[in-house]
């Protein structure tokens, strides 16, 4: 009994132990990647920066841009998100409200078209900061950066569904 008892805690020892460098390893990628992505967006926005031969006036423009643009964004998904969560929590009710329905769909059409709007809007400001040259650099840069981001989504996806 004794000698049973000591192989089920040396096997049992055994797999603690191989289960803390994958627990480690996990736990070290907890919140990384979105560390790892801010450092990748600082690195790739001063070397865009340089790449375009921004003034220090244009990259400072460049900066109040991005922050107002990104928090006017940020507040148009939130309350989107919010109205979309509305919408399913009423369509999931047995006894929906038709014009609550109609009503948070127009909200959310008006959202998405603010959205639109404040997208398009954003372009022509930067148009206003950048030189015509820099404008067409800038747009070839952040269209390969889309390009990679959207690979980088995909890779993402994949590696979540297995």
């Amino acid at each position: 009994m004794d000698t049973h008892f000591r192989r089920i805690m040396v096997a049992v020892g055994i797999l603690a132990l191989l289960s803390v460098p994958s627990v480690t390893y996990a736990q070290s990628f907890e919140g990384g990647q979105e560390k790892q992505d801010r450092r990748e967006y600082r690195g790739r926005k001063d070397t865009l920066f340089q790449d375009l031969g921004l003034s220090l006036q244009q990259q400072e423009e460049m900066r109040r841009h991005r922050q107002e643009h990104h928090e006017r964004a940020k507040d148009l998904h939130r309350i989107l998100r919010d109205t979309r969560k509305k919408l399913g929590d009423e369509l999931d009710k047995a006894g929906s409200d038709e014009a609550t329905i109609n009503s948070l769909v127009a909200e959310m059409k008006e959202l998405e078209a603010q959205m639109i709007d404040s997208r398009v809007q954003g372009v022509l400001e930067i148009k206003e900061i950048l030189t015509p040259e820099q404008f067409q650099t800038f747009q070839e840069k952040t269209k390969k950066m889309r390009e990679k981001k959207g690979h980088r989504r995909q890779h993402r996806k994949d590696w979540q569904n297995k």
